[in-house]
């Protein structure tokens, strides 16, 4: 589910939940394929169900479905979350390397060129 389908998208807080649900299934689906657009699209699409569902005066006793969507929207939120998480360190671990900032051995400085470790190198004319 795309973010132009949630704009046209009415309904009481089950059906949102049901809509929310359902894009955070999409953006499960879109971080596992890296798709940063969709990503970004799913993202804006959330936003939008989680106002229409702030809006919502709250229920005082939510009916049974409701509560296994809010269950099932919160598992899924904490699910990408990880995700996420996961995905974060992997690219801090992989800027570090280039930056220097572990001892695994290639490192760039913030200006893209390489860094000089002490060691002569042929490479190091060439690269700074």
């Amino acid at each position: 589910m795309g973010a132009a389908a949630l704009p046209a998208f009415a309904g009481g807080e089950q059906e949102l939940l049901a809509a929310l649900v359902r894009l955070l299934a999409s953006e499960e689906q879109a971080l596992v394929g890296t798709d940063p657009d969709a990503v970004e699209s799913l993202a804006r699409a959330k936003a939008a169900c989680l106002d229409r569902l702030a809006a919502l005066p709250a229920s005082r006793d939510p009916s049974p479905d409701v509560r296994a969507l809010r269950i099932a929207a919160q598992r899924a939120n904490e699910r990408n979350g990880r995700l996420i998480r996961v995905r974060l360190a992997r690219v801090q671990q992989r800027l570090d390397a280039l930056t220097g900032r572990q001892d695994s051995g290639a490192a760039y400085g913030a200006d893209g060129f390489a860094r000089s470790r002490g060691t002569t190198h042929p490479s190091q004319s060439y690269l700074g």
